[in-house]
């Protein structure tokens, strides 16, 4: 359900008053972050693995900015909401990437909201 709602929401699905978007406070401003993971040669890992790091990526969003971050990630990339308005902090790339054991690269954009 988490990942309908984070498509949905990123892909402008969501209509502004949505009960889930209340729930989860994303009714007003957000932080989309557009995040790719493992930027280099490609390296063959089993899908546990690929759990495992997206977990410590997740652990990661939630502690920099306080919150639970919602994340639609694979493997080699994804975007994350953060709700409220906020500036991402000036190290979350490094930090993600020491979490990972990755070279991470992450693009941030505010919105105003759904609907906006």
């Amino acid at each position: 359900q988490r990942r309908s709602l984070v498509r949905g929401l990123l892909d402008g699905m969501l209509a502004p008053g949505h009960v889930l978007l209340e729930q989860l406070r994303l009714e007003g401003p957000a932080l989309v972050l557009a995040i790719s993971l493992g930027i280099g040669p490609a390296v063959a890992e089993g899908p546990v693995a690929v759990r495992r790091r997206l977990r410590r990526v997740q652990t990661v969003l939630d502690h920099a900015f306080g919150t639970e971050v919602l994340t639609l990630l694979d493997a080699e990339s994804g975007r994350a909401v953060v709700p409220k308005g906020c500036e991402p902090p000036e190290d979350l790339a490094r930090a993600v990437s020491r979490a990972c054991g990755l070279e991470v690269r992450i693009a941030a954009v505010p919105a105003d909201g759904p609907g906006a």
